[in-house]
């Protein structure tokens, strides 16, 4: 896997995700959605118009995740059913996006990994789910579950230092999908 601290690799990855998940993935879940056209003049933009209604189109973020936070055990939460969000990103979006969605595209990949001498796994799972930004912030202000990435301490590339666990029972799911590898 390529390293986690480089965040222009990941940024590009990302946009070559949302490419792929408007073409492909949103069509295959009856959800018509496109690359939010401010990307191209501002990468802090969002990510992507989701067309809720004709005509209507709701500004929304797309996180991809392929690797299980098999740590999320630590916080009480089952890995195989726990997607993480940038404190960092809320933020922002809060003052930005107020009524924006999230995405999160799930496909683990990876199943298992060995921690502390202990073998963690989880089933293969690969779907889409979704929350807004008001959904979000009642999660964590019910449940702060929060991982401060310990390799990030020092980080000067804008790395987010610390994420928020969401269980994806807690979110709205738009629908599963073929398991990938």
């Amino acid at each position: 896997m390529h390293g986690t601290e480089d965040r222009a690799h990941w940024f590009a990855l990302g946009c070559e995700q949302e490419a792929a998940f408007v073409a492909d993935t949103a069509p295959r879940l009856g959800a018509r959605m496109s690359i939010n056209p401010a990307k191209a003049t501002d990468e802090y933009a969002i990510d992507l118009l989701w067309e809720v209604r004709p005509g209507e189109h709701v500004p929304t973020d797309l996180k991809t995740q392929s690797t299980p936070f098999f740590s999320a055990r630590t916080y009480g939460k089952d890995p195989g059913r726990t997607v993480t969000f940038n404190f960092k990103d809320l933020r922002r979006y809060e003052r930005h996006y107020p009524q924006a969605r999230v995405l999160f595209h799930v496909n683990w990949t990876l199943t298992q990994m060995t921690l502390r001498g202990q073998v963690c796994r989880v089933p293969p799972l690969h779907g889409v789910w979704w929350a807004d930004i008001p959904g979000i912030r009642a999660l964590v202000n019910r449940d702060d579950a929060r991982h401060a990435y310990q390799r990030r301490v020092g980080d000067t590339q804008g790395n987010a230092r610390d994420s928020y666990l969401l269980a994806l029972d807690d979110l709205t799911l738009l629908g599963l999908l073929p398991l990938q590898t």
